[in-house]
């Protein structure tokens, strides 16, 4: 006969691949939802994959890179240089 203490430890063993098995999952699922955005799939596509309102995969997964935050100022640096070299002498 088992007693309450080993049907208790029985439990957490059982437990403890579903708790491991959960935050690998979560972990898996964060990075694929990450590649994707920064593969450039469109975020509706993503969330659809994922089960998401494409409002909560941005807001949640969306991270701003480095290198696209560096992508995104060289472009408004040449933006603004081709309006300045657009705009008449004086003004």
């Amino acid at each position: 006969m088992s007693s309450s203490s080993d049907r208790l430890w029985a439990g957490r063993r059982l437990a403890c691949p579903l708790v491991v098995r959960s935050r690998i999952s979560r972990h898996l699922r964060h990075t694929s939802v990450t590649l994707m955005l920064a593969a450039g799939i469109p975020v509706h596509v993503v969330a659809s994959v994922h089960g998401h309102d494409p409002l909560i995969t941005q807001r949640i997964y969306a991270h701003t890179r480095q290198d696209d935050a560096i992508a995104a100022m060289a472009t408004l640096d040449r933006i603004i240089g081709r309006a300045a070299a657009i705009e008449p002498p004086g003004l």
